[in-house]
């Protein structure tokens, strides 16, 4: 198969969930002989083109003008343009027999509008989070909201990484059920897929939770610093170190910064903040730490939680969106009720009191990876999925 893969963030240029599995999904394609190209926004200045892993990446330069930032909406309506006018070009080249793109950024809206040559490809969209769910809309964000959906209802199929996620898109987009879809979860790389690796636990006199997300509204880290003080107050040793791009929020203060304004400044004695960190820094975080914690307000997916699995660690979270199709409650880590602080701070509470129930939550959760959660078999249903929509029945 020949397939395009259409996304708004990429990296190096960006690194989230999107971006990771986007690059993960055009690896294993590749590696699996078909024909890949990824086709990005670019942020930073770079090369229109370049060779990776087996698979080709074009850069769609995102030129800012000072409408695109009163009114973001058409900075990402033009991008999808932009985009749809190489796409084009490489179609033209060689046609494509699928083009897949996530809601967020609608970048597939203009192929989708003003079509490809023929032969048609298939549309596929893979569903993340819908910005209806989770952002406090403002009225270009309405507008956002309503173009997510026209790219949905236009597509000739539907992936959801999780049946909660698709099920809130459909109700959030108005596609029919009709459409043609499937769930297929997100898949993680593991070194074997059949030995389970040792928890690996702190060594030093703290024990370790761990937050990695963008400081924002929807991953809640404004929420774990309100149960922080009573983590701390009956865990003194615990320690919170959080890592994850700073982003603006209120009267020109970052969203870390207004976190900080608002709490008591006693509690940032326990919490190091480190601001973006590589993927090294990520892995070393993850391996060093005893909980992963994440408050998010909202998540299709999150696959955050895969890896702290990878590294036999439990996970604490708010059971929101596709979360529990992901982490089992009491087996591979704890889900709380939406936003409650207070049940946040005491289910990290009892596992950092209780080292025998953070181990074996953390193998559990090790395990549970390698049979639900690898890139292998997120690569076969993805397959089978593009074959049904190309393959005369």
């Amino acid at each position: 198969m020949r397939i395009a893969l259409l996304t708004p963030y990429f990296a190096p240029d960006v690194y989230s969930g999107i971006a990771q599995y986007i690059e993960d999904l055009a690896l294993q394609l590749a590696n699996n002989g078909h024909d890949v190209e990824v086709f990005s926004i670019c942020y930073k200045s770079r090369c229109a083109y370049e060779e990776r892993n087996g698979f080709k990446v074009f850069w769609v330069l995102n030129s800012k003008t000072l409408w695109s930032k009163r009114m973001p909406f058409l900075g990402v309506v033009r991008m999808s343009f932009k985009t749809r006018s190489l796409l084009k070009k490489r179609h033209v080249f060689k046609p494509f027999d699928i083009v897949e793109y996530p809601n967020d950024g609608v970048i597939g809206l203009a192929a989708l509008l003003l079509k490809l040559p023929c032969p048609l490809p298939k549309f596929v969209n893979r569903l993340s989070s819908p910005k209806a769910v989770y952002i406090k809309l403002r009225n270009y964000y309405r507008f956002t909201e309503y173009i997510e959906g026209l790219q949905a209802r236009l597509s000739d199929a539907i992936i959801g990484n999780t049946q909660a996620n698709l099920d809130i898109c459909r109700q959030a987009y108005g596609f029919s059920s009709d459409l043609a879809h499937c769930v297929i979860l997100h898949g993680l790389s593991v070194e074997s897929e059949s030995v389970v690796e040792p928890c690996v636990l702190n060594n030093d006199n703290k024990l370790s939770v761990f937050f990695l997300g963008r400081m924002e509204d929807r991953k809640g880290f404004d929420l774990l610093v309100k149960s922080w003080p009573m983590v701390v107050s009956a865990v003194p040793n615990a320690r919170l170190i959080a890592a994850g791009e700073d982003m603006p929020y209120r009267e020109g203060q970052s969203f870390y910064n207004w976190v900080v304004s608002e709490a008591d400044s006693k509690v940032f004695d326990s919490i190091e903040y480190l601001g973006s960190i590589s993927f090294e820094e990520r892995e070393m975080n993850f391996q060093c730490c005893d909980i992963c914690v994440i408050p998010s307000r909202y998540e299709s997916f999150c696959i955050t939680a895969l890896e702290a699995m990878r590294h036999s660690k439990p996970v604490v979270c708010f059971d929101v969106g596709g979360i529990s199709e992901v982490v089992s409650h009491d087996v591979s880590g704890l889900l709380v009720p939406q936003e409650s602080c207070e049940q946040l701070a005491e289910s990290l509470i009892t596992l950092l009191k209780n080292k025998e129930k953070r181990v074996l939550l953390g193998n559990n959760a090790y395990h549970e990876l390698l049979s639900k959660f690898t890139l292998s078999q997120m690569l076969s249903k993805t397959e089978d999925f593009y074959y049904s929509l190309i393959l005369p029945r």
